[in-house]
């Protein structure tokens, strides 16, 4: 009886070390997914703006397994922050460094770049930072985000059938 005591105890003592461990290893990721902490890519340390946040209206890609974090707009600076993350035992070791090329497009049909990106790695996730720059939200009605995987192939970076969700409206 002492034997099963003594095991359980070893046992939920190694459950608390891994589980504290994971936690200090992933606290900043943790922050980010919950939206307790902004995903911007500051240019410089003295650059400042005010911070729209808006809800991301589709926020899970369910075919690429891909997650969205809300949107961080900076008006003066005519930028869009967001962060995405996917788990990284998903990924194959033969795609390129960024995954995903991300591709926002206006009603209008307006394109912006958001492949600007800073990697963070935790314990089983990849959290991408990433911006779209001279994007002016206030004179766009609806914004959605077209998510092309790439794959590398033959030495060549190939992008795959996007898939393409509504990610803000202000209807």
């Amino acid at each position: 009886m002492l034997t099963k005591k003594r095991f359980f105890l070893a046992l939920s003592f190694l459950l608390f070390i891994t589980g504290a461990i994971y936690l200090y290893n992933d606290y900043e990721i943790i922050k980010l997914k919950l939206n307790l902490s902004e995903p911007i890519m500051w240019e410089t340390p003295s650059e400042q703006d005010e911070i729209f946040v808006y809800d991301t209206i589709n926020k899970k890609y369910e075919n690429l397994g891909l997650k969205v974090t809300d949107l961080y707009y900076l008006p003066n600076l005519n930028r869009l922050h967001f962060g995405i993350w996917f788990n990284k035992s998903d990924k194959e070791d033969h795609l390129p460094s960024y995954i995903y090329e991300i591709i926002l497009v206006d009603e209008k049909g307006n394109e912006y770049n958001a492949n600007r990106f800073l990697n963070k790695k935790g314990v089983f996730d990849i959290f991408q930072y990433r911006s779209a720059i001279d994007l002016n939200l206030n004179q766009i009605e609806e914004l959605y985000m077209y998510v092309y995987p790439v794959q590398e192939v033959d030495g060549k970076e190939v992008k795959r059938e996007p898939e393409i969700k509504l990610i803000y409206s202000n209807k």
